[in-house]
């Protein structure tokens, strides 16, 4: 199915690396987002000594 792109020969996996858009938003504003994320979740493991 992967080569031939025939969707009826099989299953295509899709799970949490296919989400729903709840909002629309500019690119800018997702990465400065995502940039914000990662700051916080590294500032936590910093505080338990894990960064």
């Amino acid at each position: 199915m992967y080569q031939t792109g025939d969707l009826n020969a099989g299953t295509i996996s899709i799970s949490q690396g296919i989400g729903i858009p709840k909002k629309i938003m500019p690119v800018r504003d997702i990465i400065e987002e995502m940039i914000g994320q990662a700051q916080a979740i590294h500032k936590r493991m910093a505080e338990i000594g894990m960064a």
